[in-house]
């Protein structure tokens, strides 16, 4: 589904402006505390001295794998994170990173959030 939405928050009706902001806010704290953390473990089965495995022991965000899934090019994390400042601060989205960001914001309002004014705002009422 395409989203059509004037970018300039700042126009927005105040209820959808702070969801909006209370999402970026959330997704921000997500994406610091959650990040993929990797530690070499001994293989259960080993097949030489000192075989050790990789495993997984953190996780990115669900929505920060989404938001890289359906990228074409090189996510960059430090870039997602100016971003979603950015969006905090109710500056204009800059550069291809803050309009996808803005769109994974609203993504992340309707489908983690839940939150009824953005499913109404953004999707005519209708969850995409």
């Amino acid at each position: 589904m395409v989203i059509l939405y004037d970018p300039d928050i700042k126009d927005w009706p105040e209820h959808i402006k702070n969801s909006f902001k209370y999402a970026a806010v959330d997704m921000l704290s997500s994406l610091q505390y959650n990040s993929l953390k990797v530690a070499l473990l001994p293989a259960p089965e080993s097949m030489h001295t000192g075989h050790r495995i990789r495993v997984a022991i953190g996780h990115n965000a669900q929505w920060y794998k989404d938001f890289f899934a359906n990228r074409s090019a090189h996510t960059d994390r430090q870039r997602v994170i100016i971003a979603l400042r950015r969006v905090i601060d109710c500056q204009e989205p800059k550069g291809v990173y803050g309009f996808e960001i803005h769109t994974a914001i609203i993504e992340y309002m309707v489908h983690t959030i839940e939150d009824e004014y953005a499913i109404n705002y953004f999707c005519d009422g209708i969850p995409f």
